[in-house]
C-alpha cells in the first residue's frame, strides 16, 4: 500500500460520504480514477455514492483468496502477477 487513511486520523468515518471525499481530496484523484474494496457492503455502496468504483470483498478462511482478488481486480481491468512458490 502507499498511503493508509484511518477514520482517527481524518476525523470522520465510513460509511459517512465525506470519509471518501476527504480520502480523494489527499490523494488528488477523481473519483472515477480509485477503487475500493471492502468487507461491508454498506461502505461499499457509500464509496459508490461518490463515484468510485467499489466491490464487497471478504476474506475466507480455508478459501484461495489470493485468486479471489486478483479475479476481483481483473473485473476492473486490473492485472496482478503471480509469484511462483518458494
Amino acid at each position: 500500500m502507499d498511503v493508509e487513511f484511518y477514520s482517527c486520523h481524518l476525523g470522520i468515518a465510513k460509511p459517512d460520504e465525506a470519509y471518501f471525499e476527504r480520502v480523494l481530496d489527499n490523494l488528488g484523484l477523481d473519483a472515477n480514477q480509485v477503487l475500493f474494496l471492502d468487507d461491508h457492503q454498506v461502505n461499499v455502496d457509500a464509496a459508490q455514492a461518490v463515484g468510485l468504483s467499489a466491490s464487497v470483498f471478504v476474506i475466507s478462511p480455508g478459501a484461495d483468496n489470493l485468486s479471489a482478488l486478483r479475479e476481483l481486480l481483473s473485473q476492473y481491468g486490473i492485472e496482478v502477477g503471480r509469484t511462483s512458490p518458494r
